[in-house]
């Protein structure tokens, strides 16, 4: 195992960082499902005007088809709606029917990774659990890329999941695999991950990402000019400034 590498903020500020990026946000409109599910879980995790949520929270109920969110995409982003809405304590037991009803009978979710991983994170923020799913996941030899990876240790954290070295041996593999500048290749990926290792308990390693992730920033208090990846990174920097205090 690597050596923990050293930890240097010297010339970051994590607090001015997600006040800029908070800032940012304030500005935008509400534009689909996955950025505006992003957002109000950024916005959950404390330090901001209490007037924001509710503008977002609201756009995201009216778009409230029935028993699902009617995308592209209407699994990962129901699934995403539901963890987002789960933040401020809303729950719609008729979209967790729903998305238990899809459930294949091998425990996963269109025998999809990532789909299956998204679901299960949602059913945890809902605290309904599910251990098929996370078996299903955890035994699954495809499961190879680091974003999901990522993506399944935090849902197996959030079911309690412990059966077999699944978590410690993957977190070990995404230790490995963070480059030298401390990063794992892309801003998602390194948030994904970083957000996976606080989860398992590896709050250390977690903050190794953080000043990497704060040289991103650009001056308009984003990252990457795009309201999904900061939202995705405030969520990641409130989780670790959190823990820090």
């Amino acid at each position: 195992m690597r050596a923990m590498r050293q930890i240097d903020l010297q010339g970051f500020d994590p607090q001015s960082a997600i006040d800029a990026g908070l800032e940012y946000i304030k500005n935008l409109s509400p534009d689909g499902v996955k950025n505006v599910s992003r957002i109000i879980q950024a916005l959950s995790l404390g330090n901001a005007d209490p007037s924001r949520p509710s503008v977002y929270v609201g756009w995201l109920i009216k778009e409230k088809r029935d028993d699902h969110w009617e995308t592209d995409s209407v699994l990962l982003d129901t699934a995403r709606a539901v963890s987002a809405l789960a933040s401020y304590g809303i729950i719609f037991p008729d979209v967790g029917r729903r998305l238990l009803k899809q459930q294949l009978d091998n425990g996963s979710w269109n025998n999809n990774l990532t789909e299956t991983a998204y679901v299960l994170i949602a059913l945890g923020d809902v605290k309904e659990k599910n251990t098929s799913g996370c078996r299903w996941l955890a035994g699954n030899p495809e499961l190879t890329s680091t974003g999901t990876i990522a993506l399944s240790i935090t849902a197996l954290c959030k079911h309690g999941f412990n059966e077999g070295d699944f978590i410690a041996e993957n977190v070990e593999l995404l230790k490995q695999r963070q480059l030298a500048d401390c990063s794992w290749k892309s801003l998602a990926i390194s948030n994904m991950v970083a957000q996976a290792l606080f989860a398992a308990g590896e709050k250390k390693a977690a903050l190794s990402a953080v000043p990497w992730i704060l040289s991103r920033q650009r001056e308009d208090g984003s990252w990457k000019n795009k309201s999904d990846n900061t939202a995705l990174t405030l969520i990641t920097l409130k989780m670790i400034t959190a823990w820090k205090k």
